[in-house]
């Protein structure tokens, strides 16, 4: 695409090629011919996207050869037909016409069939974000568009109010408002949109528009933001390695403090290292610290702890028996097993004949398994289906980015927009309007009706009155 067309003359041991009488811009015997307009090229005329060609050689036969039925050609390994043979005077065919046809032109341009854009999504009270994106083969433009409206091929556009978020001002994201972003791709010298072109934003499926020039204009929709909410913060929650806080409020369970990882505290070999930010046990104990070596009477003992490294050595085992426990969520379990009281020593039976390790009674804990989906108006969420405990990493608002109405994620209908639950409108309503706050117009209706009613009636009293004197 772009070149023009070459005209090199073919000169083989049996034959050549060269012009034939009544053929237009031929140039050694080469033409080459655009399908759709049915006009030869000269060397000036380039090849067009979106049009196809053919390539004819005139050749004519070396003296003491002939083109008979049983001559094929092929052209750059593709095979090409053979018209338009002319005889001498014994009637053999000393000239042909070769022709191979539907070439298409090609740019050697890569072609881009999927696009990954991201941009920091609105948040209540934050400014658009107009960052240029940029990926491989690609980029953002303002293109032909508006530097009013565009910047670095970005627009965000309110639709609830239907106004766009203009560049280089102090416009901000505003709670209870839905907002889209349109982001203007254009392809680098070197590649090119493929025919169809699929897109994500934030790792959310968006559609995508192409345009004559060659670009592609990527929309996307966010769900509409929530009404603020003053978060409560929870006690610290913990697990083995990590703590977080989170709101209390029910409708709501965000995590307000990062999950993250404990740290500080001292492991000694009786107790864990105690997390200095939340308190929790954390990690495990060290090893004992051996006391002297054991003797006939005495066992070898830790020195911090006084626990029974090793036994006196005319040790007797004085077995007690500890029960199974099943292994929770989060806390380990074990099989039942026997401890001595004098060493250090397990064993898996009454009798003290065969000796297990802390390792093989220990049961791990199972760790929270999600199930399906819970929602309510605002957020859904997953539950252990073992312990019920609600798996905060899962709980987020619904979002509807197609706007079929019904969350992408849990597949929960939407009657309204997402907010979470926040304190009760205690307006009074109509209920023959659906439930809708009563406007004022209707209470100076109401008002003035009644105004209407209480004079008519001291009217009527007066009159009843008159008529008695």
């Amino acid at each position: 695409i772009g070149k023009t067309p070459t005209f090199a003359k073919v000169n083989a041991d049996k034959y050549y090629s060269e012009n034939f009488t009544g053929v237009s811009n031929s140039t050694n015997g080469v033409t080459w011919t655009n399908q759709s307009s049915g006009i030869n090229l000269t060397i000036s005329n380039p090849f067009k996207e979106g049009n196809k060609y053919t390539l004819t050689y005139y050749l004519t036969a070396k003296e003491g050869y002939i083109f008979t039925g049983a001559t094929t050609v092929k052209i750059n390994g593709q095979t090409a037909a053979i018209a338009g043979t002319a005889q001498d005077e014994d009637g053999k065919d000393i000239k042909v016409k070769v022709s191979l046809k539907d070439i298409t032109p090609k740019d050697n341009k890569q072609e881009i069939s999927s696009l990954n854009l991201n941009v920091t999504a609105p948040q209540n009270g934050a400014k658009p974000d107009f960052t240029k994106i940029t990926g491989t083969g690609y980029y953002t433009d303002n293109g032909g568009n508006s530097p009013a409206n565009y910047k670095n091929g970005i627009m965000w556009f309110n639709e609830t109010s239907s106004s766009t978020l203009k560049p280089g001002t102090t416009s901000t994201f505003a709670e209870n408002n839905k907002y889209s972003v349109t982001i203007v791709v254009l392809a680098e010298n070197t590649h090119k949109f493929a025919s169809t072109v699929t897109a994500k934003v934030n790792g959310k499926t968006a559609t995508v528009d192409r345009i004559d020039d060659g670009s592609v204009v990527v929309k996307y929709s966010f769900a509409k933001l929530s009404v603020s909410h003053t978060h409560t913060e929870s006690d610290w929650k913990t697990d083995g390695t990590h703590h977080w806080k989170v709101c209390t409020d029910s409708a709501c369970g965000v995590v307000t403090t990062p999950k993250t990882a404990h740290l500080g505290g001292t492991a000694t070999c009786t107790d864990k290292a105690r997390c200095s930010v939340c308190n929790a046990e954390y990690g495990t104990t060290t090893d004992h610290i051996s006391g002297p070596a054991a003797t006939e009477t005495t066992p070898q003992t830790c020195t911090e702890c006084g626990f029974i490294i090793k036994a006196a050595l005319n040790h007797t085992h004085k077995l007690t028996k500890v029960g199974a426990k099943d292994a929770t969520c989060t806390e380990p379990g074990n099989t039942e097993y026997y401890t001595c009281s004098g060493c250090p020593e397990l064993f898996s039976d009454a009798d003290g004949t065969n000796k297990v390790t802390d390792s093989s009674v220990i049961i791990a804990p199972e760790g929270h398994k999600g199930g399906e989906w819970v929602s309510d108006e605002s957020f859904h969420w997953q539950e252990c289906t073992a312990c019920s405990e609600v798996l905060i990493e899962t709980k987020m608002l619904h979002e509807d980015a197609d706007d079929d109405g019904k969350c992408d994620t849990c597949g929960f209908e939407l009657s309204g927009t997402q907010e979470p639950t926040t304190t009760p409108d205690n307006t009074p309503t109509d209920d023959n309007n659906g439930g809708e706050p009563i406007s004022v117009l209707t209470w100076v209706i109401i008002g003035a009706a009644f105004v209407v009613l209480l004079a008519a009636l001291i009217i009527v009293i007066a009159i009843l009155a008159k008529k008695k004197k």
